[in-house]
């Protein structure tokens, strides 16, 4: 995302569970395997291939489009993962557990 350039991914559980919502955007694999070959590599359905491809042709050809998502990408990145959202988050936490809050019992979101 920092390097302002647009990916591919296979949606992995993490990414699922506490990436995607946000919003970020990217050429998608899915998140299904139909199993692994011979040498362990994991195989993704053909037509989820193909549609990745044309998304990542999409990506390479269209300026415009490339330049939105990676701008966009950039900015969720920046307001979720950046140094500056993480000082919010523990700046959160350290608040609720001298109220006496539990680690487990906090909820915290970006500032």
């Amino acid at each position: 995302i920092r390097a302002r350039l647009p990916f591919m991914l296979f949606e992995y559980p993490v990414y699922i569970s506490d990436i995607r919502d946000k919003g970020i955007q990217a050429a998608s694999l899915g998140s299904e395997l139909q199993g692994r070959d011979n040498q362990g590599l994991a195989q993704v359905a053909k037509p989820i291939i193909e549609k990745a491809a044309d998304q990542a042709v999409e990506l390479l050809t269209n300026n415009q489009l490339r330049q939105q998502m990676v701008e966009q990408n950039l900015r969720i990145g920046r307001q979720n993962y950046s140094l500056e959202s993480l000082h919010g988050y523990l700046v959160q936490l350290m608040a609720r557990s001298q109220n006496g809050t539990s680690l487990r019992e906090a909820q915290v979101s970006p500032r």
